[in-house]
């Protein structure tokens, strides 16, 4: 609500972390909530991305972890450099 009221610039990043902090609690319908309004108001940070991926990796569905993952890597915006090696490990497995 906070970040509605104060800027709508930063809800999409306020409702990725939001869903994130639901995938690690298991709660995946408000996980999946969460994600798809970020993709209604069409966030494209690596973060989201990322975070979107861990949710399928935590599925169990490594076809869609591994089409986040891709699109974190490939934004213009960079993840940290063990968030990167990370979701390329992922990928990487992946195609052996």
């Amino acid at each position: 609500q906070l970040a509605i009221l104060d800027s709508i610039a930063i809800l999409p990043w306020t409702l990725s972390s939001l869903a994130r902090t639901f995938t690690a609690l298991e709660r995946w319908t408000d996980a999946e909530a969460a994600f798809s309004e970020c993709l209604r108001l069409q966030h494209n940070s690596p973060w989201f991305h990322y975070y979107h991926g861990l949710y399928f990796v935590a599925r169990m569905d490594h076809v869609m972890a591994a089409q986040c993952f891709q699109r974190a890597l490939s934004t213009t915006r960079r993840l940290p450099p063990s968030k990167r090696a990370r979701a390329q490990a992922f990928l990487n497995r992946r195609r052996e």
